[in-house]
């Protein structure tokens, strides 16, 4: 079956671009992104983004997430940029901060080009490297069977930029794995591209270093160390921005790998063995052609290492490849178990589109490109895309109901608030409300942007369950202002996720006041929290 490129180009689009009318369809579904599943990392990065505009080091490096910091700031800076053009006179900052949903989704638009974009430009890669379409079009099939891939879509996060990333380093890796006898490659040159760009990824974030196992495709030391120079030297250009926070930094990802808790908590040492295991059962579960593939890919370096072909050459590239991508698959895995959450997964997910896209390249060359292989290949593509639809349709249909249940129970709590008017709300964790959300990007923005919310949302105050101390966009304690609020009869309420016990008491014991509870509205992404909505009221009121 000959396809001419121009078609082939052409066929090679429309999954992307499916891929982002998806993502615009998700997003539109997904909601405002202050709302209370939705807020946190975007505010995080939406304000960590501007502090770069305005010389402030990043205080939010968890990820450590300085890629998507930088890109977020280009976006903003272009954003306020046509802005002023068209005549709008704020400041930057001003402007950023008092539309921070257009500057988010105008941020996530970007991400989902660069995202459909790599996707074209990886297969692309493949195709005229190959001559395969199977081949290509099998990459971008891989990538849309899982659900994290569609999950990143309507986000502001480092895992659509890790999408892209991932992409793009297959690109530069397809003539290093897939060129045939003849076909010039100067590998010396890509090997230091292909270090650069794992260098991005991993500065975006650490779930990405997985990705070191490519080094394997390269077949001479001297390349394998121009990889990792490439990679040391932009990971090093990368942390510039952030060199205040370098031990901030260290201390952070160091106790995130000792400590046998998530997010560097409990002891330290190794989890329990059935932690680890219930944790490996839960991932398998969420994205089981994960799993599915590691072990077709162990079978093949096992068949491979048993035959003897004539190609060497191609025999040991194969073996590199796989080699690599069960390798990365362990690793990610292992990274995982520990911190359970399946969008951690998502660069080895993205990776085993690479391995199964080469290993139909490298199987068709082997088999000599025959009408019997190259349909055995489509045949291989069209179950890829069946899986796709099987796993994500009702996947997607679910989240979509989900987002609007979650919606509708956002709108309770609004209507209850409406209700009782002229009332001061204070946002506690994970409330659905524009101003905690930009309160708590302030928070892991380190305050720098404090003063310029002051201005422009006079008198804001938040409370912080794990602090326990109401505050301003500043830091500064509000309490006394709060109870000057409670005992002079204002109505005060408090929208956040359930408070503890020991919460309540410190407000009864501590701050002399009582939480009657007016409601609570269910939450229907298990395991986010209900939203309550709390009435503040003197100490001893409720006893009169």
């Amino acid at each position: 079956m000959n396809i001419r490129p121009r078609s082939a180009k052409l066929m090679l689009a429309i999954i992307p671009v499916g891929l982002f009318a998806v993502g615009v369809l998700l997003k539109h579904e997904h909601g405002p992104y202050y709302l209370r599943n939705n807020f946190d990392p975007e505010y995080n990065y939406l304000l960590n983004s501007l502090s770069l505009l305005t010389l402030h080091a990043p205080r939010h490096n968890d990820h450590p997430g300085v890629t998507l910091q930088i890109l977020g700031a280009a976006v903003e800076w272009l954003k306020w940029v046509g802005r002023f053009l068209l005549g709008n006179r704020q400041s930057l900052t001003d402007s950023v901060l008092s539309r921070p949903e257009s500057y988010l989704r105008m941020m996530n638009l970007v991400l989902n080009v660069l995202l459909g974009g790599a996707l074209y430009w990886s297969a692309n890669a493949v195709y005229r490297v190959s001559k395969s379409l199977a081949s290509a079009m099998l990459l971008q099939g891989t990538v849309v069977v899982y659900h994290q891939t569609f999950l990143a879509l309507p986000r502001v996060s480092p895992e659509p930029l890790l999408i892209a990333v991932s992409l793009a380093l297959m690109a530069v890796l397809a003539p290093v794995v897939l060129a045939q006898e003849g076909q010039a490659v100067n590998e010396p040159r890509l090997a230091a591209t292909a270090g650069a760009v794992f260098g991005l990824g991993l500065m975006t974030k650490v779930t990405f270093a997985p990705w070191a196992a490519v080094v394997l495709l390269f077949s001479q030391r001297s390349h394998r160390k121009r990889f990792l120079v490439a990679a040391a030297a932009t990971v090093l250009i990368l942390l510039l921005p952030v060199a205040t926070r370098i031990p901030h930094m260290m201390s952070w990802f160091t106790s995130l790998a000792t400590h046998s808790g998530s997010y560097g908590e409990g002891p330290v040492g190794l989890p329990a063995t059935h932690v680890l295991a219930t944790s490996l059962f839960f991932l398998w579960q969420d994205e089981p052609p994960f799993f599915f593939l590691f072990g077709v890919y162990i079978i093949a370096l096992v068949l491979l290492s048993l035959t003897k072909p004539q190609d060497g050459a191609a025999k040991q590239g194969a073996q590199r490849l796989l080699l690599a991508g069960i390798v990365a698959i362990i690793a990610s895995t292992a990274m995982v178990t520990k911190h359970t959450e399946s969008r951690y997964l998502l660069p080895a997910l993205v990776l085993t589109a690479f391995v199964n896209s080469a290993l139909c390249t490298l199987a068709l060359n082997f088999q000599g490109n025959g009408p019997a292989a190259r349909w055995l290949f489509s045949v291989v593509l069209v179950a890829f895309l069946g899986i796709a639809f099987a796993r994500n349709g009702p996947f997607l249909r679910r989240w979509i109901e989900s987002s609007r249940a979650d919606r509708r129970s956002v709108a309770q709590v609004r209507a209850l608030e409406d209700s009782l008017p002229g009332c001061e709300i204070i946002g506690s964790y994970a409330p659905s409300l524009p101003v905690y959300a930009l309160a708590f990007g302030s928070d892991y923005s380190g305050a720098v942007h404090g003063d310029a919310l002051e201005r422009l949302f006079p008198g804001g105050i938040h409370y912080d369950p794990f602090g326990r101390q109401f505050l301003s966009f500043t830091f500064q304690q509000k309490i006394e202002d709060v109870k000057r609020m409670v005992n002079s009869g204002k109505c005060v309420l408090v929208e956040s996720a359930p408070l503890d016990a020991s919460i309540l008491n410190t407000f009864r014991l501590r701050d002399g006041f009582e939480l009657t509870t007016l409601s609570v509205v269910a939450n229907p992404f298990p395991p986010s929290e209900p939203t309550a909505l709390y009435s503040l009221q003197p100490a001893g009121a409720l006893d009169r």
